[in-house]
């Protein structure tokens, strides 16, 4: 991992750069868990006493939903129906003739 020197740039700002850099690469994590052996038997103790905190702990709550423009039935650009909202005579929805 390199972070270069701008032109006029301050060792402050390049040194925010490099953390910035370093925490989006997720490399801490890595090293600190390469800080020591950790053998293979121990490694599946540990993920199996996460697995049953995580069990213990329940189901997650759902997430809450955004209110406002983006709701089911908002139209924004993305919404290429045209028209007012009746039967436009597009290929788009359901007709009335079958």
């Amino acid at each position: 991992m390199s972070v270069d020197l701008r032109p006029g740039e301050s060792q402050e700002s390049l040194l925010k750069r490099f953390r910035k850099s370093v925490s989006e690469a997720r490399i801490l994590p890595i090293v600190r868990q390469k800080r020591w052996f950790t053998s293979k038997s121990e490694v599946r103790r540990i993920k199996k006493q996460k697995a049953i905190r995580k069990a213990r702990r329940g189901p997650l709550p759902p997430k809450p939903r955004p209110t406002g423009a983006s709701g089911p039935n908002s139209r924004d650009s993305r919404d290429n129906r045209g028209g007012s909202g009746g039967s436009s005579g597009g290929g788009g929805g359901r007709s009335s003739s079958r």
